[in-house]
């Protein structure tokens, strides 16, 4: 059973909505997206799920709980605050675009500690900044188990954050699936701090980092991690500036690799004639991609996909990622200018 509110269709009392779905047994999935709800109502929403057994995802996007609603949120699936009564049914929690902040994302942290639900945690656009990712990082590094996506666009994650965020792919017990970290601003040491934990981990399949400044330093990284065949299918580095060179590398890799099954390279990564070359060659020897698109503009729609410090490339400011959710849309373009392939 769905229940879906809109600005539209929401009903004059949120507290009576709640009332009234808040005891069935039938409810499995809520839809508030868009809804106007406040930190106010996103503390009648904690109150209804603490007693709620059935509802097992929640989708809160684009409203503005900020970071007392996520507080009051977090605690609601926390046994070890001060409540005897919490939710631990909730598999999927949606909070993009709620301005929760690094205060907010530390309360969730907290709850990733010690709640085994929870799978997907979809935290894009909410200011988490560095600080932010730390507070999510120390914990899935040494705590939960239980966490298959994360996805944290568009939140000014710099390259302190990406290394510690990184480190979670370390944890021999981490569980996480898909990770997206696309428009932050990781730059070629998060993209090296990536690919090194790749090199040890063995659940992650999707990585999203488009528009982070990851240059032709991480571009060679990331080869030299994907040359090793770890288990990851997907990979996204769309406005990169990886160049020529960062292109012939990854071209190199693919030749060998035997599990990637998409590469995204499109839109500002400066790969002119040398590097096209490199990738078209290493297409006729590798028979498992199903999808590279190393285009300026894409025809074609390809599903399932933000403190600055110091870096070794410059020029990093990425473009605004434009999503709600973990999907990376692509532009409609000419196609003589394609450089798209996609197996049968």
């Amino acid at each position: 059973v769905f229940y879906t509110f809109t600005k539209r269709k929401m009903p004059p009392s949120l507290a009576r909505a709640l009332e009234a779905f808040g005891s069935a047994s039938e409810v499995a999935y809520v839809d508030l997206r868009d809804a106007g709800v406040d930190y106010l109502a996103a503390e009648q929403l904690a109150n209804a799920l603490r007693s709620n057994t059935s509802v097992t995802d929640w989708n809160l996007c684009d409203n503005n709980i900020g970071r007392h609603g996520a507080v009051a949120l977090a605690a609601a699936f926390n046994p070890v605050e001060d409540n005897s009564l919490y939710n631990c049914t909730l598999t999927t929690l949606n909070l993009h675009n709620n301005r929760i902040g690094p205060e907010g994302a530390k309360a969730l942290a907290r709850v990733l500690k010690t709640n085994t639900s929870l799978q997907d945690l979809y935290l894009g656009n909410n200011d988490l900044g560095n600080e932010g990712a730390e507070h999510l990082a120390q914990v899935l590094q040494s705590w939960n188990r239980s966490l298959k996506t994360l996805v944290l666009v568009g939140n000014c994650i710099g390259n302190r954050g990406a290394v510690e965020l990184a480190k979670v792919l370390h944890n021999e017990y981490s569980s996480l699936e898909l990770f997206g970290l696309s428009n932050n601003h990781i730059g070629c040491l998060g993209a090296i701090a990536f690919a090194e934990a790749l090199m040890v981990n063995t659940t992650l399949h999707t990585l999203y980092l488009s528009s982070n400044g990851v240059g032709e330093s991480g571009a060679k990284a990331l080869a030299k991690t994907l040359a090793k065949n770890p288990p990851l299918t997907k990979l996204t580095l769309t406005d990169n500036r990886i160049g020529d060179v960062g292109a012939a590398t990854l071209a190199k890799a693919l030749v060998v690799n035997t599990s990637l099954a998409v590469l995204m390279l499109r839109d500002r990564n400066r790969i002119q004639n040398q590097g096209n070359r490199a990738l078209r060659a290493a297409l006729m020897q590798n028979t498992n991609l199903q999808a590279l698109d190393h285009s300026t503009q894409s025809t074609k729609v390809v599903p399932g996909s933000l403190e600055n410090g110091d870096d070794c490339e410059a020029g990093q400011a990425p473009a605004e990622f434009p999503e709600s959710s973990d999907s990376e849309a692509q532009d409609t373009g000419d196609v003589a200018n394609l450089s798209f392939f996609t197996r049968a």
